[in-house]
């Protein structure tokens, strides 16, 4: 999440001012598209201002469809549940909360989405060269595992046919027999 906020009401002026602020973070090299739902805020003549002083287009997603909206609702659904876990009194703090959610969220949490890495890795590093290391380490611990297995089955078939005057099984015979 490159921008929150906590809105007390999502009118044209908030949204309009929530939006330049996220954009004065945002690389300027960088100008996607927006994409929201057709709430009052996003459909307002200040919202659209905003985006076009920035270069930003915008498409609004179809009418009661949260599902062409997918990411943010996932996203809004984690950071709820994660909010869930407070007991949250106050506007302050609850902007406190989200503040360390969004941290964690970006900084801790591994998203199926991007390959299991952090956003703040896959967004601001070089994903394919953490995605090799990874892969070294998951050949180098399967590679680990079929050794320590081997060792484990040597171990055991030592103890399973022990050396000793009286071998439980009689290799001088043709048809092995028990003792």
């Amino acid at each position: 999440m490159v921008h929150w906020d906590l809105l007390p009401c999502m009118d044209g002026n908030s949204v309009a001012l929530a939006a330049a602020d996220a954009l004065s973070k945002q690389d300027s090299g960088r100008r996607p598209d927006i994409q929201t739902d057709n709430g009052s805020g996003y459909v307002s003549r200040e919202f659209k201002m905003v985006l076009s002083d920035n270069g930003i287009g915008h498409h609004r997603i179809r009418p009661h469809t949260p599902e062409d909206n997918s990411l943010v609702e996932r996203a809004h659904r984690t950071l709820g549940e994660a909010l869930d876990e407070f007991e949250v009194e106050t506007y302050w703090e609850a902007r406190e909360r989200i503040a360390e959610i969004v941290e964690w969220y970006n900084h801790q949490r591994l998203h199926s989405g991007i390959n299991f890495l952090r956003p703040i890795d896959y967004y601001r590093s070089d994903p394919e060269r953490l995605l090799r290391i990874r892969q070294r380490k998951i050949e180098q611990a399967r590679h680990n595992r079929k050794e320590e297995n081997l060792k484990r089955k040597q171990r055991t078939l030592f103890f399973a046919f022990p050396q000793g005057p009286e071998p439980l099984i009689s290799a001088t015979c043709e048809k092995s027999s028990f003792l």
